[in-house]
């Protein structure tokens, strides 16, 4: 049995969903709208009793607005830490290499953390570089810690892939008498 709550909620969701929307592609960039939505429609069942019964759309879209500015803030902070590991890497290399790492190992990891995406490059970083686990993980990233322990390992399993299938091409290379 629905609560009175529970139907305040569906009906200001069901009545302002297509403008919340609306503007939330006018904030952010189409393939963030989704999220943006949630995040919107998740902080209004929050403080669902702060909302005027005459009036939500404004509410909503200040609401929007305060998360689209959360959104943006996060993703400066996750370019601003890229570009820092980008930096260091330099060091990070020579480092690797006086561990004992062959120096083109290094540069076919480089490479296949370079083909990742977003998410999964994201994850690497707090994972491997910043040594977080997997629920830190999924508080940094507002996610679900299974779901980032899924990604993590299906992750890991396609870097390892990608760096046999570069070992055993390096070492067809110099079967044929090229290394």
């Amino acid at each position: 049995m629905r609560t009175s709550r529970e139907a305040r909620f569906e009906a200001i969701y069901r009545s302002y969903l297509p403008n919340v929307k609306r503007y939330a592609a006018s904030c952010l960039g189409r393939d963030e709208v989704d999220d943006l939505v949630s995040d919107t429609f998740t902080a209004a069942w929050r403080r669902l009793d702060d909302i005027p019964a005459e009036a939500p759309l404004p509410w909503l879209l200040v609401a929007c607005r305060q998360q689209s500015l959360n959104h943006q803030r996060a993703k400066r902070r996750f370019v601003a830490l890229v570009e820092e590991i980008t930096r260091s890497r330099p060091r990070i290399e020579v480092e690797l290499v006086q561990h004992g790492i062959r120096p083109d190992t290094v540069l076919l990891f480089q490479s296949a953390v370079e083909s990742l995406g977003t998410v999964d490059r994201e994850i690497l970083v707090l994972s491997a570089w910043i040594g977080l686990s997997d629920r830190q993980i999924a508080v940094v990233t507002e996610s679900n810690p299974d779901r980032v322990r899924q990604r993590r390992h299906r992750l890991e399993r396609r870097l390892a892939e990608q760096m046999r299938s570069a070992d055993r091409a390096e070492d067809e290379w110099r079967v044929c008498g090229h290394g």
